[in-house]
């Protein structure tokens, strides 16, 4: 068995400073299933299904049929109860493994829990997990595996990419104060749809992470195209000092085309995103959107 939990703790920014807070152990009530007391956490409703962000987990989201909600801080306390279990999800969406919560610990400032999970079957896969009641079903990997030129083609063009959108940096970092490395390899995937005619159509897509998150397509030249860039600061002075991860992709919400999840982490805070994108009706392929985004945490 393994156990695996919180390593730091949830913070908060507000305009007038900074606030720090100590966790401590709350002890809840132990059940059988996961009830649902705060009814500002939507969550409820047929086939509503609650997503837990990787380690610390907090909430990420809620599918209900094809709609992805942000799940946000209400539904904090209401998914803290003690042996509820979880399903454990690989990159591409795979069940791997089941959890069971062990305990959590709250922040006081945001009062937001954090749960420890306890994996009592397979492995935490990317650790991902998805609400054992709830209604997800895994659909085949949208997994794509480019030839080797095509993956040093990639990897240089993600290079150049980083530098251009960071202005004024010639490596993507600035200058005496590196950011946190988030290493971890791209992800290639196939996103398939139908037009409006009813044809089949698909385009190649390879998202990487950095100083920020990179999405690309391949033309049917055999060019990498910038599809989507996504970076959380308005001030780019700042933003060297986000990394992006890409933790997992594969569809969420059985609507047939799949969804992006990354990680981001700045000097002091991080949160996970999921990235939709909009309905492509050719060429080039729709933009992405964040269309949900975990509570967020702290490495203070």
């Amino acid at each position: 068995m393994i156990t695996y939990g919180r390593k730091y703790n949830f913070f908060a920014i507000s305009t007038i400073g900074l606030f720090l807070g100590c966790s401590s152990s709350i002890k809840h009530p132990e059940s059988d299933h996961q009830s649902n007391t705060d009814l500002q956490c939507k969550d409820k409703g047929p086939g509503a299904t609650r997503w837990l962000a990787m380690d610390p987990h907090v909430p990420l989201a809620i599918t209900v049929g094809r709609d992805i909600r942000e799940a946000g801080q209400s539904c904090c306390e209401p998914w803290f109860v003690k042996g509820s279990q979880w399903k454990a999800l690989d990159r591409w969406g795979q069940i791997v493994g089941e959890a069971r919560v062990k305990d959590g610990k709250l922040y006081d400032i945001t009062k937001c829990f954090e749960l420890e999970l306890e994996i009592i079957k397979g492995d935490k896969g990317a650790g991902l997990f998805t609400d054992i009641h709830g209604q997800y079903r895994p659909q085949p990997s949208p997994e794509w595996k480019p030839s080797k030129e095509q993956q040093e083609q990639f990897a240089e063009f993600i290079k150049n990419a980083q530098v251009l959108a960071v202005p004024g940096q010639s490596s993507g970092f600035s200058e005496g104060n590196p950011p946190t490395s988030l290493d971890g390899p791209p992800f290639f995937f196939k996103y398939s749809y139908k037009t409006a005619k009813g044809d089949d159509h698909s385009f190649l897509f390879g998202v990487a992470g950095g100083p920020v998150l990179v999405v690309a397509w391949l033309d049917d030249n055999g060019r990498w195209i910038i599809n989507h860039i996504e970076n959380n600061q308005t001030n780019l002075d700042a933003a060297p000092n986000i990394q992006y991860l890409p933790i997992a992709v594969f569809d969420m919400n059985e609507d047939g085309s799949p969804e992006i999840i990354a990680y981001w982490k700045g000097d002091v805070s991080w949160a996970q995103i999921i990235l939709k994108q909009l309905l492509p009706y050719g060429e080039p392929p729709g933009s992405w959107v964040r269309v949900a985004e975990s509570v967020r945490g702290s490495t203070l």
